[in-house]
């Protein structure tokens, strides 16, 4: 009966160890899950952070480099219309003292055309008047002469 009563304590006791090893084995299965998940779901974590970094940074990038286009363009854009603007004011300045020249000239030539007319003009009248008293101082002669011939 002893025999009985101690091969049962050992099996009682080699069931207990072989319960409390599956327990122990089952608790470290369990929690071996558990950091696993818990390292998966940390590792999720840091690489969507990671992806969301890095796609907020390319968004940031591209909405710095569009504005740096369009700063460019609208500096462009500024500098033409300027220079457009000059050019435009230069040809209206030539073109405006072009034509001040021309009528200036054109009032020059007039004038100088006028005077040489008034000098041609009284050129002429003086050489009439002169004529007519060269003409007159002969008919006087003339006159004088065939009186004096009368007496």
């Amino acid at each position: 009966m002893r025999l009985e009563k101690e091969a049962k304590d050992k099996a009682d006791r080699e069931a207990q160890e072989k319960a409390q090893r599956e327990a122990q084995e089952k608790a470290q299965r369990e929690e071996k899950i558990r950091l696993e998940k818990e390292a998966k779901d940390k590792a999720d974590r840091e690489e969507k952070m990671r992806l969301e970094k890095e796609a907020k940074d390319k968004a940031d990038r591209e909405a710095q480099e569009k504005a740096q286009r369009e700063e460019k363009m609208r500096l462009e854009k500024e500098a033409k219309d300027k220079a457009d603007k000059e050019a435009q004011e230069k040809a209206q300045r030539a073109a405006q003292e072009k034509a001040q020249r021309e009528a200036q000239e054109k009032a020059d030539r007039e004038e100088k055309i006028r005077l040489e007319k008034e000098a041609k003009d009284k050129a002429d009248k003086e050489a009439q008047e002169k004529a007519q008293r060269e003409e007159k101082m002969r008919l006087e002669k003339e006159a004088k002469d065939k009186a004096d011939r009368e007496e």
